[in-house]
């Protein structure tokens, strides 16, 4: 009995130490606005539901927040390629901070407007090796169509609609 309680004791220690062990850095942006940046593993579990990626290759677009709130930063592989990375140093609104390792980092607390993110790696002898900025905009409410040609087939619609009436003997 005192043996369970034992390695009951140690697993849960051990579970609350990793589960608060985390990475985080926030950053008061107005009065209250907190940006948290988390480093986050490839092993843990991710909400695809609420999480939007940001990388190089999706540089620039824009983001709905009233969609998904929280943000994953995944950078490629020729940020890492042939490079002996121990740490990432990310600067965001003019605030340095920095994570050991090569995490993916996710953002939760951004608000609307632009933002640009400048990630850069450092090897083992504190010199950089890699570097990558990222910009995109977050808009707070996403728009009704999304799709242009949507918009373009509605158009084309009330232009062939006012063309009809046009002929029409009451008009």
């Amino acid at each position: 009995m005192c043996i369970k309680k034992i390695t009951s004791f140690f697993f849960l220690t051990l579970f609350f130490l990793v589960g608060f062990s985390a990475e985080s850095y926030k950053i008061n942006v107005g009065e209250n606005t907190i940006i948290e940046f988390k480093a986050v593993t490839a092993t843990e579990n991710i909400n695809d539901e609420t999480t939007q990626l940001i990388s190089k290759e999706n540089n620039g677009i824009k983001y709905f927040l009233d969609e998904k709130n929280t943000f994953l930063i995944s950078l490629n592989q020729q940020f890492y390629f042939n490079k002996d990375i121990k740490q990432l140093k990310v600067e965001y609104g003019g605030e340095q901070f920095s994570f050991d390792g090569t995490p993916q980092i996710l953002i939760n607390g951004l608000t609307k407007g632009d933002h640009e993110i400048t990630i850069s790696g450092i090897n083992s002898k504190d010199s950089l090796v890699s570097s990558s900025t990222l910009s995109f905009t977050t808009i707070e409410v996403s728009p009704l169509f999304k799709n242009d040609a949507i918009v373009i087939g509605f158009l084309l619609l009330l232009l062939a609609l006012i063309f009809y009436t046009s002929n029409l003997k009451r008009f």
